[in-house]
C-alpha cells in the first residue's frame, strides 16, 4: 500500500501503519516519532538544520534565538531583502549567527524585548512566547483583552483552533524543544488539522486501535484493512518490555514518601511543583499528637498524620492514604482518582497508556512489618504498619501476558525492580490500593 493512495487515514495511524521509515537524514527521527510529518517535511524541503553527528535532537530545549532562526528557514524568509539595523538590545553580540534573523524579526513586529533593554536571547522559549511569535509571523488576527495575562489570548486562541492538539503540553510556561515548535510551524504553515496528541513512544492498547479506526470513519473501504495491520503491530511491540520515562524525585522529607510519589507522577504530566508546596496543600489529620495512654490518633484515610519529620515506630509521624492524595492530585488534574481492591492487570493496562500509578506497600528499607495500628477518637480501626510506603509504577519486564518483574520508583532507594511475586505480595499489605493522576 502507497502512501499517497490512502484517503481519509488519521495521521496517527497512519504512521503506526506504515511502520518505521529509513528515508530520512536524522538518525535519530523515525515514523514512529510523534513528531515525525513535521521533522520529515522541513528536512526534505532542506529548511532545518541538525547536528554535526546526525541528528535532530528533536526532545532538546530551545533558546529564543534558536527558535526565531528555526521558523524563519521553515517559512523561506529572503533575508537579504532586511535592512541592516541596529538593534536597540543590550544584550546582544554585534556579528553574531543570530543577529540576521532577529534584525528581520524586528523590522517585521514579530519581536520586543524586556522593560530593561535585553532580548535574553540565550532563555528557553516558552509556549505562550512561541504561540505569539507564530501569530504575529502568520499575521494571524489575535484579540489580545488588557484585563487578562497577555498570553491568555494566544493560549485560548490556539485551543479553539486545534493547534495545541499537536503536542503534549499545554502549559504557557511549559519550555518548548525542538521537536514541538517544529511542529507547531508545521500545522501553522500547512493549515492541517492537528489530531489530539497520541504518543507513538508509548504501546497501544487493542482498545485504542479500535478506537483509531472507529474516528477514520465508518464506511472507509480501508478500515478492515488497517484494523488487522494495527492489531498486528500491537501484537507484535505490547507484550514485551516497556518502562516509561518517569524521573526519579527522591522525598525530601522522613516521611513524605506520598507526596514525593505524587510530584513524580505530576512532573512526568508536565505539572511541576515543589514537594513543600504539595505538602501544604495536603489535609492534616487531626489529632496531630498521638495518645500513647488511649492509643489513638488521626485518620490517615482524611490527611496526613502527624509530622513529616517524624518517625513511624515512635508514632511522631506516620503519612496518608489514598483517599486524601487523589483529593489533592484533583487540584491540578480533575480525573484523578483513588483505587483498592485492583489487580496486576489494570495496573499493566494503565502503563500501556501510559499512565504510572501510586500505589502503597512497605518498604524494603525495614524488614519486618511491625503492626502499629491505632483508633480515631470516634473508635475507628486504623491499620498501620512501621514502614508504610509509596512508590510509582512505571514499567514491568518481559511478556505483558505473564511478566517477570514490575518496575517502580522508590521516593528512598530510586529505581528498583521487584519480581511479580514480591510486588504483589507487598502490594496486598494495603489491599492493592494506589492512586493514578489523569488529565
Amino acid at each position: 500500500m502507497k502512501k499517497q493512495t490512502i484517503k481519509n487515514l488519521s495521521l496517527t495511524a497512519l504512521i503506526i501503519l506504515l511502520g518505521r521509515s529509513e528515508a530520512h537524514a536524522f538518525k535519530d527521527v523515525y515514523i514512529d516519532n510523534s513528531y515525525y510529518s513535521a521533522i520529515s517535511h522541513y528536512e526534505q524541503l532542506g529548511l532545518i538544520d541538525g547536528y554535526e553527528d546526525g541528528t535532530f535532537k528533536g526532545t532538546q530545549k530551545i533558546n529564543r534565538v534558536e527558535a526565531i532562526k528555526m521558523i524563519l528557514k521553515a517559512k523561506e524568509v529572503d533575508l537579504n531583502s532586511t535592512e541592516t539595523t541596529s538593534l536597540a538590545f543590550n544584550d546582544l553580540i554585534p556579528g553574531s549567527w543570530y543577529m540576521p534573523y532577529l534584525e528581520h524579526a524586528h523590522e517585521q513586529g514579530y519581536i520586543s524585548g524586556y522593560p530593561d533593554l535585553t532580548f535574553r536571547p540565550e532563555h528557553q522559549i516558552t509556549l505562550a512566547e512561541t504561540l505569539s511569535l507564530l501569530y504575529k509571523i502568520h499575521d494571524t488576527p489575535t484579540h489580545i483583552d488588557p484585563s487578562e495575562v497577555w498570553f491568555d489570548a494566544y493560549i485560548k486562541q490556539a485551543n479553539e483552533q486545534g493547534l495545541l492538539n499537536a503536542i503534549q503540553q499545554h502549559e504557557p510556561h511549559h519550555q518548548v524543544n525542538r521537536e514541538e515548535l517544529l511542529t507547531l510551524v508545521y500545522f501553522m504553515d500547512t493549515g492541517l488539522k492537528a489530531e489530539p496528541f497520541l504518543s507513538l513512544k508509548k504501546p497501544y492498547t487493542l482498545q485504542t486501535i479500535e478506537e483509531i479506526t472507529y474516528q477514520m470513519g465508518q464506511g472507509n473501504p480501508n478500515s478492515a484493512y488497517l484494523y488487522s495491520q494495527l492489531k498486528a503491530h500491537v501484537e507484535a511491540t505490547l507484550f514485551n518490555d516497556h518502562t516509561l520515562p518517569v524521573a526519579i524525585h527522591f522525598q525530601e522529607k522522613a516521611l513524605s514518601c506520598e507526596i514525593a510519589s505524587l510530584k513524580t507522577v505530576m512532573d512526568y504530566l508536565g505539572q511541576k511543583k515543589d514537594e513543600s508546596i504539595l505538602f501544604e496543600e495536603l489535609t492534616k489529620a487531626t489529632p496531630n499528637q498521638y495518645d500513647t495512654e488511649n492509643n489513638t490518633w488521626g485518620d490517615p484515610n482524611k490527611g496526613f498524620v502527624g509530622s513529616v519529620d517524624g518517625s513511624q515506630i515512635r508514632k511522631s509521624g506516620y503519612g496518608v492514604y489514598w483517599d486524601p492524595i487523589a483529593t489533592l492530585a484533583q487540584s491540578y488534574f480533575p480525573n484523578s482518582k483513588a483505587f483498592s481492591g485492583e489487580s496486576l492487570d489494570f495496573l499493566l493496562n494503565q502503563l500501556t497508556q501510559g499512565k504510572p500509578a501510586i500505589i502503597w506497600g512497605h518498604t524494603p528499607a525495614i524488614g519486618g512489618k511491625i503492626d502499629i495500628s491505632w483508633e480515631t477518637p470516634e473508635g475507628k480501626l486504623i491499620y498501620a504498619l512501621n514502614g508504610e510506603h509509596t512508590f510509582t509504577v512505571i514499567g514491568f519486564e518481559g511478556n505483558i501476558k505473564a511478566p517477570t518483574g514490575i518496575v517502580l520508583i522508590d521516593p528512598l532507594m530510586g529505581k528498583i525492580v521487584q519480581s511479580t511475586d514480591q510486588f504483589m505480595s507487598n502490594w496486598a499489605t494495603f489491599n492493592h490500593s494506589g492512586v493514578l493522576v489523569e488529565q
